[in-house]
């Protein structure tokens, strides 16, 4: 099965073959940092996906194809996680969840967080302490909020080594595993936590420092809005059903295992909701729930696998298809990334302001986002070209790329970017390339005279 997936995700990949996730951008750029010191400790992300990608994209100068491989790896151990502890069947079914489908083929933190995840989980069932604090302790350098196994991997369980040594091997190897990040914030005297001020100022639409009661006062709302997001796809909803109905039974006929597995895995569906509920919510941001819940249903159907196997070929089938269709954004972007590479001379490799953060450029082995154009400050509905031209002369810039979707609905004062050339007299730009949905702007070194 892992093989399978494998396969299908590298195919979905090749079919997608451009960014497909923004905050990729800034691991490519932090993991360059990091191989020359710098950009230790983050606030928001842990050390451990970005190094990877740094020294990956040093070697073989692709990030993309660097984090590509990290998610197909991913969704493979999943698949192969869920083969082995539920059944082919089981992994068949994995496969064909949207979430593994999209994320799995793309770049970015989500998909290998979750696989550690459930891979933990399961070794902890499988009676290998040491090996699941290790992968839980991996999923916690991924993503911070990965520390929600912990708790529910201390749970003791019926197989294996006593329950006290057990403990000590199971956060022992946690510890070890997740010491570069306690090894960097000793040494740099940073935060030991991460600040989410960021995120929690996004969900409260005012400035936030720290965690305090309004941070959790706000958990009721912020859970409300993360549900639809759990429960938009195919399998969680039904799969949350299926798995409590299968802990009943077992916890009925006095099979602890089963039931163990079942409360684990929702109980770390259930975790990652309450953090994610503290701050915003998006689908990506939700997968490990989606994907743990959706579980469930082969946790009900593990001695039917033929009626699983079934519905599981059903899903795909309605699934695959999206996940196949490209997005017209993806060639809009593809087509002024292309545009940027192709200029040349000091454009070759000037720096760029943007109305839109998906735009990068290669930049030696990593890829360089350009700077958001709202750091010129002000109102956005009044900033003109001639003041956009003058804050990225000031700065050293050489471009400026606008996008015709957030000019019309958040920067209308650029509209005349859009327009005929003559309309740029006076801007202190020059039109270098358009392309579908972009225009492209060099710098003069001084504004043209009307």
């Amino acid at each position: 099965m892992a093989a399978l997936a494998a396969a299908v995700l590298t195919v979905l990949s090749w079919h997608h073959p451009g960014l497909r996730l923004v905050d990729f951008l800034g691991f490519s750029g932090r993991g360059d940092r990091l191989l020359r010191g710098e950009d230790l400790v983050h606030p928001l992300y842990p050390i451990g996906y970005p190094l990877v990608v740094g020294v990956g994209q040093a070697i073989f100068e692709d990030p993309i194809g660097v984090g590509r491989a990290l998610s197909i790896a991913s969704g493979a151990l999943l698949v192969g996680v869920a083969s082995r502890w539920l059944g082919p069947a089981a992994g068949l079914w994995m496969l064909a969840q949207p979430g593994l489908l999209t994320y799995g083929a793309t770049e970015g933190t989500d998909l290998p967080a979750v696989a550690l995840g459930v891979a933990a989980l399961w070794a902890r069932t499988d009676g290998r302490p040491a090996t699941s604090g290790a992968l839980a302790g991996l999923a916690a350098l991924t993503r911070y909020t990965s520390v929600a196994l912990l708790p529910l991997l201390l749970l003791p369980t019926p197989r294996g080594p006593r329950p006290g040594p057990s403990l000590l091997r199971l956060v022992g190897a946690f510890v070890v595993a997740t010491s570069p990040h306690w090894a960097v914030a000793l040494t740099t005297g940073a935060s030991l936590l991460p600040d989410q001020s960021g995120n929690f100022t996004i969900a409260a639409s005012a400035p936030v420092h720290g965690l305090g009661w309004d941070t959790f006062a706000r958990m009721p709302g912020g859970l409300r809005a993360a549900l639809p997001f759990v429960f938009s796809g195919p399998g969680a909803g039904v799969g949350l059903a299926a798995g409590g109905l299968a802990g009943v039974l077992a916890w009925r006929r006095r099979s602890p295992l089963p039931a163990l597995d079942a409360g684990r895995l929702f109980g770390w569906g259930l975790l990652h909701l309450g953090l994610v509920s503290t701050a915003f919510a998006n689908v990506r941001l939700v997968l490990p729930a989606r994907l743990a819940f959706a579980l469930g249903v082969p946790l009900l159907l593990g001695s039917r696998p033929r009626v699983l196997a079934a519905l599981a070929l059903v899903l795909g089938a309605w699934t695959l298809p999206p996940a196949w269709t490209e997005h017209p954004s993806e060639t809009r972007l593809a087509g002024v990334v292309d545009l940027l590479e192709s200029l040349d001379g000091p454009l070759a490799t000037s720096h760029f302001l943007t109305t839109d953060p998906w735009v990068h450029r290669r930049s030696g082995p990593r890829l360089e986002a350009g700077t958001p154009i709202r750091e010129v400050g002000g109102d956005p509905r009044t900033l003109d070209a001639a003041t956009v031209a003058r804050h990225a002369r000031a700065r050293g810039y050489g471009l400026v790329v606008v996008d015709l979707g957030r000019v019309h609905r958040t920067y209308p004062g650029l509209t005349p970017l859009l327009d005929t050339p003559p309309a740029l007299a006076g801007t202190g730009l020059r039109s270098v390339g358009r392309v579908p949905g972009y225009r492209v702007f060099a710098l003069q070194t001084a504004p043209e005279t009307p």
